[in-house]
């Protein structure tokens, strides 16, 4: 399974569409030529916006003016972010290429890294589906610490780390024909797939005595770690695509299936 396999398929355009889609919500398709650095620069550019977020909440916080604020955050109080490890960001790289030919990343402030890796369903065995969504599930995995690197300084010493990491995945598949779309979806409902929506995690503290036990003396339970995944096939037949994910929030994953389908 690999790029060039996709390019053969005869709904052509509904990979055009797809792509261009991405390419429109800010995803970069990654490529055998990517290093380390051109990745790291990515994760800098998504770390300033979050400091730079985080500083206009702590001038709002404490009801400081625009310039002051920006003194305040350069000399007493401020946000930063951790440098990401070279060699891990190579290795990552490595696995994605490896396992997925055809890929997408994009850098959420809200939801973290976002990764969406493209395959061919055609000939896809229900083996092959197994090991491709523990390669997308292992790949979230070690996106999510990217999330959780944003840090508190008083005076130039941290005070307090961010507790949290995110990341959201949408594993692509394109089928060729209807029949086969429905091959794959029932395949994908007996697949553990984890997905921390709200929804799935208000159902699961709701549903624990624990929690409401907590909840009586006033303790609000916190999930900081969020991995959002989602399996979404698309019928090059029909030209449509369904989410494993019901209801589906386009804004969590970064692009709405009509988007990739190029249906209005």
């Amino acid at each position: 399974m690999n790029a060039e396999s996709l390019k053969s398929q005869p709904h052509i355009k509904a990979l055009e569409a797809l792509v261009k889609a991405l390419n429109s919500q800010k995803f970069v398709f990654v490529s055998a030529a990517d290093s380390e650095k051109a990745l790291q620069e990515r994760i800098d550019k998504a770390d300033q916006t979050s400091v730079e977020i985080g500083n206009k909440v702590l001038g709002f916080a404490l009801q400081l003016a625009p310039g002051f604020v920006q003194t305040i955050c350069e000399h007493a109080v401020s946000f930063s972010a951790a440098k990401v490890d070279d060699k891990e960001l190579a290795e990552l790289l490595a696995v994605m290429q490896a396992s997925f030919p055809l890929s997408a990343l994009a850098f959420s402030v809200t939801h973290g890294p976002r990764f969406v890796p493209i395959i061919d369903g055609s000939a896809l065995s229900q083996s092959d589906l197994i090991k491709a969504t523990e390669a997308f599930t292992a790949i979230n995995l070690s996106l999510m610490p990217l999330a959780n690197r944003m840090s508190l300084a008083l005076l130039g010493h941290s005070v307090m780390k961010g507790d949290f990491s995110s990341a959201t995945g949408s594993m692509i598949i394109l089928a060729p024909s209807t029949e086969r779309a429905e091959r794959l979806r029932e395949w994908t409902k007996a697949l553990p797939l984890q997905n921390d929506t709200v929804l799935n995690q208000a159902k699961e503290r709701l549903g624990s005595p624990l929690f409401w036990a907590k909840a009586a003396i006033g303790m609000v339970e916190h999930h900081p770690h969020q991995l959002r995944q989602e399996i979404v096939i698309i019928d090059l037949t029909k030209n449509v695509a369904t989410s494993t994910t019901s209801p589906r929030m386009d804004f969590e994953f970064g692009f709405s299936l009509a988007d990739i389908t190029g249906r209005q």
